[in-house]
């Protein structure tokens, strides 16, 4: 199977967006959590991705963990309990 690059940059671009969701949810230092869902498509065209492994990395590992999702048939994913950080 060759790599999609068009697929790899959407999602990046969900994976940072939803980052940036999930730090402007949490609301007290260490408190809270957020949820950070998307869709991964094709690109052209928008077919979904089944299958796809979503990681979010903390930027320091000391404060904040790593997250997995994989999407399901409809190229949806969900990451639930994601820490306040970058």
């Amino acid at each position: 199977m060759q790599p999609m690059k068009g697929s790899y940059l959407l999602l990046c671009a969900l994976v940072v967006a939803g980052t940036a969701f999930a730090q402007g949810q949490a609301s007290g230092p260490g408190r809270a959590t957020a949820s950070v869902q998307g869709r991964v498509a094709k690109d052209p065209g928008g077919e979904p991705v089944k299958k796809a492994l979503i990681e979010m990395i903390a930027e320091n590992q000391n404060e904040g963990g790593d997250y997995t999702a994989v999407t399901g048939g409809d190229g949806s994913f969900r990451v639930e309990g994601v820490a306040p950080g970058r």
